[in-house]
């Protein structure tokens, strides 16, 4: 379509050749009914839309009125307020019509508070925490004498000892979760900051993501990222096609295509010299109406209508193959516009991430339940100080000579009502505060010391480590299933070509050895930079690929049955290139300068193209009937490279590549010049071994073995294989086999099904050429970590959306999957064939376990593995049955028994199903590692999710709680930081108990002596401090720092991690076990010293002990034995370790002194006694000896036994952790690493034994093969139709085809194949001239000069040809275009 001129008529009023009347009248009697939603009659522009003629919002429900017309657009956009959206209604370029319905705009909010509301949110999540909302009940009970003066104190305590340390807890997690929002809301600005092209008054402007609207016509270039759900309008390429990245959204590494409807695409897209360029008078005046399915979470499918006045009928059908949705990416294509339908939180691929939840650890839960049990315990001994306070007043009270008896209550027992508050208020540092506060400042430290892992550090990328929360530290010691993504994850997304093996005699190529160099391929112009290669055979025999003469061989006389050898061999070298060179469907972008590149559909296609060009096989150019090769000759030039020569080979079908056939062929003539095989016609096919082995003429043949044995080899390494095969066709056979599939090909019904049965006849009796191995290369060190990661019993779940072949390739190459592995397969939507594959399982897996264990008891030599392992792999479609039909727990069941699962061809909501299955069902600790926005969801899903800083997005490092650049870190994060994470943290919480009970309970003992009046056996200055610098400092420098095992023993012994996972070092048991020694403590403490001061004098001192010298004394000892009890618990000595334990010590003694020294009182005397001890008190304790008695008693009968009890466990009951410090401190003989794998594995270390693999699918066993191919049907009919071409390069193709024509006779113009193509003229093709005349004298036809050959037929067959846009051949799997 021309450029409008200023002056010519609107472009709806033009009527360009064959085309109907455009015009309003025309249109509107044309349209019927319709024509009122657009123009609203023949009266008005068609540039005016009659609005009330258009759906309105629901003015009728009042609710759904009051809502739209009162509340404001951030409470709508809550999902429990807002109105619920049957159909989707969009007016381009009419922000007050679209406005009308509330739609969300593009702004998208990851961040969980504001200004406003993080105040009252973050209390309300802080006081879910029971001690927290223990200790504000508290504070009110010791306020209530300062609200009503008329009820005295209820307790000896003032209400600033819980307030103040309450208020540190509240401002310390408020600032923690604030830090965090804050870093949520930085990454919600950039995102929703970055800028797209939107048409703004006739131009395209800049305008943030986050003020684009719906209904907005918005402009993308090449590698953008989708804004929104758009409808394409119109796109550069040829047919407005527009090629799609959607790794992000679908994990699928191929690109996928869609396509503009030709109505748009005539109307807003113009040819010009430089190429498609959009009509913006066009783009601004179009007022296309869309009716489309309401928001949701389908990735995979979409329905709507577009009514225009630029349509001949009332409105023309939408589907996915017209969208691109939020989340992909634009490549190979300059630009597209479109039509935003769903924006922000409302795009698919939004609604496939899920909602931001609170996580909380589990020993969060697990100390919410304890906090419970201990207020339980509380509970108890405050009902037994009651009842001990009624005895006592009832019998002794009265009668008490020191203290008189003067009670401000009525009774006793109102007295003992009164004192239950008292003894809560007293007892309350069972449930300790300064608990959650040093918890938050353990895994802030915990969280900083992964930031500055220099291990975790990825220098390619810069992409250090990072822990975007600091409340999962120790849950990466707890983790029982790990749900990984594929590609970007596990892989790189790179495609190399390695080895293959070629000819009858199946020559190896590529194997290499240590010693071997790269080799120089400069003798190649079009050799690419980043191409390496190292057999030298196969690049001499690309370069001399020349077969010998038969006169050559005559002149030489000698050794002819060698030279022939050589001579075939070559051919197959030199024709094994020229099929990866043929048979494709990639399209190639020339650059200015001469340079190009490979566009392809997937990345195994561009790998083989790529290969076969640096091997000197260059694929230059293409149109719909040829393809054009530079191909290496053995003459060298002057400059030292190799000369090229040019051959156009004639492409006559191509049989496409679908998931059934797991091939494609290309049927070819080759020109007279082809060295190998001149004007030969052949057939050349590549695809999965199994379908090229059933259709060799000699399947049983040795060449057969030999190239399957190769595979078998290639596929153990993980390699992705190929088998590629030929035959040569016979004229005669290949005109009837055109006529049949001519009639296929047009046949309107159960047309793929004729198609499928035409291409069986001709793939058959395949000579087999050879087979190709290609790497996909995965990221560094991911077999290693998958490997130890697995021995630490980790089970491993890779969810990706690629196809089943890739993932089983993957899973093979990163180990997941085994050689000694029983993997079996389930691909179909057949509830009854799923759940009997999924039974039959779980009965192999019952019988080998029976098998094996009945062999162990008769003493029976097993295998060097042990019991056989199992593996699953299964479908989207058949995952969506199992989801729909309830069988999950039947899935769960067989998945369980396996060691390995394989989810493909998965989406983003499917994934994030399988990880909520695992957290319901089986109870376990989930981590979800992904790189892509379709990893989203899963990732907020897991207990713990983990980003890939990769470079095609940052949506899943924004959404995760930690990051780092490479899935081999993922190794030190568990097996190490985890590991260590949760060690610290058990030995701090069991630590911390116990510290606080043996301080606590001594009030409850000393309450028996002291009548239950609320008196408290240590100064208020004591319990003020106790747990802020006398215990606490210690503690919480061993949670940070301290270490069983080095790193290196971490990753060494990974079986170190099961401790975690069986939660062995710490649970109930070791729990209540920590209480009762806090108990037994506080009673040695407390009855030694009532014991030993039963006559209230000091040994030579002469003075009476009296109160304060008491609980001096006490607090002396308790701050000695619990500072001493977390020097054992160290195992990593470091200066900061050595200080704090010193420091908490000589606290206690130097500030007791200094605040009990005489020079502090006279005026302060008021405000320091009633906090700290008396005058004179230390300085008389410590001078005498009978103290320091007291103390070495008091520690030998509470420490002695815990170190005895140590030793005798270390040398008779010896755990995992005490075998591996042995070896970190002896030598490292076999012997001991022989025993510390018989410890930790249960079973002498034996070498691994290889094993042939077994692959069952859908109950039968199938041979493994290393076959996987991402490319996807579809895709030859854009390049046989010309669709894929632009009208330049159409023109040129049609002048060729003229020339060929004139050459070989005209046809008729209706005689045009389903594939675009004469097919008389493609048989004519085959013929020599004087066949091709004798030929169409046949026909009634004459040869006609090539001068006086009209081009005007051909050209407009090409117009009609070019603008044919069936949506036919155009699938929604499509493939990933890799630019090479």
């Amino acid at each position: 379509m021309a450029v409008r001129e200023e002056g010519e008529p609107p472009m709806e009023t033009l009527n360009l050749p064959g085309e109907t009347d455009r015009s309003p009248e025309a249109t509107l009697s044309r349209r019927g009914e319709h024509d009122t939603l657009i123009s609203g009659g023949g009266q008005e522009s068609p540039d005016k839309v009659d609005k009330t003629a258009l759906p309105q919002p629901a003015e009728g429900d009042p609710l759904i009125t009051w809502k739209h017309k009162y509340l404001p657009w951030f409470i709508l956009k809550h999902r429990w307020i807002r109105p619920k959206e049957d159909r989707r209604r969009v007016l381009a370029n009419d922000k007050e019509y679209n406005r009308k319905f509330k739609y969300d705009d593009n702004y998208v909010k990851t961040s969980k508070y504001n200004l406003i509301t993080f105040l009252p949110l973050n209390l309300i999540e802080q006081f879910t925490r029971v001690a927290n909302l223990y200790f504000l009940i508290l504070v009110f009970i010791q306020l209530i004498p300062d609200v009503v003066p008329e009820i005295p104190a209820v307790s000896s305590l003032s209400a600033a000892t819980t307030i103040i340390p309450l208020l540190g807890v509240l401002a310390v997690t408020a600032v923690k979760d604030a830090f965090d929002d804050i870093k949520r809301h930085i990454s919600d600005w950039r995102l929703n900051h970055r800028k797209s092209q939107v048409l703004r008054d006739g131009s395209f402007v800049k305008v943030l993501w986050k003020d684009i609207e719906v209904g907005d016509i918005v402009k993308l270039e090449r590698n953008d990222f989708v804004t929104a759900d758009i409808v394409v309008l119109g796109a550069s390429q040829p047919n407005s096609l527009c090629f799609l990245e959607t790794a992000e959204l679908d994990g699928e590494t191929n690109l996928k295509v869609r396509q503009a409807l030709t109505a748009t695409h005539n109307a807003f897209v113009v040819d010009t010299e430089k190429g498609a360029e959009p009509i913006l008078q066009e783009l601004s005046k179009f007022n296309g109406f869309i009716a489309c399915e309401a928001p949701n979470n389908n990735l995979h499918s979409f329905e709507g209508t577009l009514v225009w006045d630029g349509l001949e009928h009332g409105g023309e059908g939408l589907s996915l193959d017209q969208v691109l949705l939020r989340g992909c990416r634009v490549r190979n294509t300059d630009w597209v516009v479109g039509l935003v339908v769903y924006a922000g939180h409302q795009t698919k691929l939004m609604k496939n991430t899920g909602k931001t939840l609170y996580k909380r650890t589990q020993l969060d839960r697990q100390m919410n339940k304890m906090v419970i049990a201990i207020l339980l315990f509380l509970a108890c001994l405050v009902v037994c100080c009651v009842i001990g306070s009624l005895i006592w007043e009832i019998y002794y009270g009265q009668y008490f000579l020191y203290v008189e008896y003067e009670s401000p209550l009525d009774s006793p027992a109102a007295l003992a009502f009164y004192q239950i508050l008292s003894n809560i208020v007293i007892l309350n540092t069972l449930v300790p505060i300064s608990l959650y506060v040093s918890v938050e400042i353990i895994r802030l430290g915990l969280s900083l010391l992964i930031n500055r892992d220099s291990k975790m550090y990825h220098p390619d990328e810069d992409v250090p480590a990072q822990a975007h929360t600091t409340t999962l530290n120790e849950e990466l010691g707890q983790i029982d299933y790990i749900f990984s993504d594929k590609t970007g994850t596990l892989t790189r997304n790179v495609m190399t070509f390695l080895k293959c093996c070629i000819g009858p005699d199946c020559v190896k190529y590529g194997d290499r050895t240590g010693s071997q160099r790269k080799c120089d391929l400069k003798w190649n112009p079009y050799v690419e930079e980043e191409f390496v290669y190292y057999d030298r055979k196969l690049v001499e025999a690309c370069r001399c690929h020349q077969p010998v003469r038969p006169r050559d061989i005559s002149l030489m006389g000698f050794l002819p049955p060698l030279i022939s050898l050589l001579t075939f061999a070559l051919q197959d070298v030199a024709r094994y290139f020229k099929l990866l060179a043929l048979c494709h469907t990639v399209l190639i972008n020339h650059k200015e300068g001469g340079d190009f590149e490979y566009n392809a559909q997937s990345p195994d296609e561009a790998a083989l193209v790529s290969a076969a060009r640096n091997f000197g096989y260059v694929f230059k150019a293409r149109d719909p009937h040829t393809i054009t090769l530079e191909v290496v000759s053995k003459e060298v030039g002057k400059d030292g490279r190799n000369e090229f020569r040019t051959l156009e080979y004639k492409i006559l079908n191509i049989l496409d590549f679908n998931n059934d056939r797991k091939r494609m062929s290309v049927i070819v003539q080759f020109p007279e010049d082809d060295p190998e095989d001149p004007e030969a016609l052949l057939l050349l096919c590549k695809g999965a071994d199994v379908k090229i082995h059933e259709r060799l003429k000699n399947p049983d043949s040795k060449e057969w073995m030999t190239t399957e044995t190769a595979l078998q080899d290639y596929a153990k390494e993980g390699l992705r294989t190929l088998c590629m095969a030929y035959r040569s066709l016979d004229v005669e056979e290949y005109k009837k086999w055109d006529e049949k599939h001519h009639e296929a090909s047009t046949s309107l019904d159960d047309r793929q099904e004729k198609l499928a049965e035409v291409y069986e006849e001709i793939e058959k009796e395949f000579i087999l050429l050879g087979s190709s191995a290609i790497e996909d290369k995965l990221q560094d060190g991911v077999p290693e970590a998958i490997y130890n990661l697995s021995k630490a019993n980790l089970k491993i779940w890779v969810l990706t959306g690629d196809k089943m072949e890739t993932a089983i390739n993957i899973g093979y190459s990163c180990k997941l999957l085994r050689e000694d592995m029983q993997v079996h397969c389930i691909d179909g939507d057949n509830s009854d064939d799923i759940v009997r594959d999924l039974q039959a399982i779980v009965i192999a897996h019952r019988e080998v376990n029976n098998n094996f264990k009945s062999s162990t008891e008769s003493n029976v030599s097993q295998t060097a593995n042990g019991k056989k392992r199992f593996a699953l792999v299964v479908s989207g479609g058949s995952l969506k049955t199992v989801f729909d039909g309830m069988l999950d727990k039947t899935f769960l069941e067989a998945a369980s028994v396996c060691n390995s699962v394989i989810c493909c061809r998965v989406t983003p909501l499917q994934k994030r199903k399988v990880v909520n299955l695992i957290k319901e069902e089986k109870k376990a600790i989930t981590l979800a590692i992904g790189d892509g926005a379709n990893d989203v969801g899963m990732i907020k899903a897991a207990h713990i999710g983990v980003g890939i800083s990769g470079r095609e997005g940052r949506q899943a490092v924004l959404a995760s709680d930690f990051s780092f650049g490479q899935f081999r870190f993922l190794e030190n994060l568990l097996l190490v930081h985890g590991r260590w994470s949760y060690h610290r943290m058990a030995v701090f919480l069991r630590y911390f108990f116990y510290k606080n009970f043996a301080f606590t309970f001594a009030q409850f003992l000393f309450a028996i002596f002291c009548g239950f009046t609320g008196q408290t056996v240590y100064g208020q200055g004591y319990i003020t401090l106790y747990n802020v610098i006398y215990s606490s400092l210690p503690i919480i420098a061993l949670a940070i720092l301290d270490q069983d095992v080095d790193e290196d023993c971490c990753r060494m012994y990974p079986q170190l991690y099961i401790l975690g996972q069986k939660h062995v070092q710490f649970n109930s048991y070791l729990f209540v076990l920590s209480l009762v020694k806090g108990i037994l403590n506080a009673g040695v403490i407390f009855f030694v010293l009532m014991g030993a001061t039963l006559y209230n004098v000091l040994p030579g001192g002469g003075f009476e002990v009296d109160y304060e010298t008491m609980t001096y004394m006490a607090a002396g000892v308790l701050t000695l034995v619990v500072n001493i009890q977390i020097a054992l618990d160290t195992l990593l000595w470091t200066p900061i370790t050595h200080f704090f334990i010193l420091f908490s010590i000589l606290a206690y003694f130097f500030v007791t002194a200094f605040f009990s020294a005489e020079s502090l009182y006279g005026n302060f005397d008021s405000l320091i006694t009633p906090i700290f001890i008396n005058v004179g008190v230390p300085q008389m304790s410590l001078n005498a000896a009978f103290f320091y008695f007291y103390c070495m008693l008091a520690i030998v009968l509470i420490i002695f036994p815990v170190i005895f009890k140590r030793m005798v466990m270390v040398m008779l009951r010896p755990n995992l952790i005490d075998y591996v410090r042995l070896g970190m401190y002896q030598e490292k003989t076999q012997f001991l690493k022989d025993v510390l794998r018989k410890e930790i594995t249960g079973k002498q270390f034996k070498p691994k034994v290889s094993r042939k693999p077994t692959v069952y699918s859908h109950g039968e066993l199938v041979s493994r093969s290393g076959y996987a191919f991402s490319h996807q049907e579809g895709y030859a009919d854009l390049v046989m139709t010309g669709k894929a071409f632009s009208p330049q390069e159409m023109k040129k193709s049609h002048r060729r085809s003229v020339l060929h024509s004139s050459y070989y006779g005209q046809e008729n113009d209706d005689d045009i194949s389903a594939h675009g193509m004469s097919r008389s003229s493609s048989r004519r093709s085959l013929r020599s001239k004087s066949e091709q005349d004798a030929w169409a004298h046949e026909r009634g036809e004459e040869d006609v000069d090539v001068k006086s050959q009209s081009e005007g037929t051909e050209l407009s067959k090409s117009m009609e040809m070019n603008s044919f846009t069936s949506s036919e051949g155009i699938h929604e799997g499509g493939g990933k275009v890799t630019q090479i």
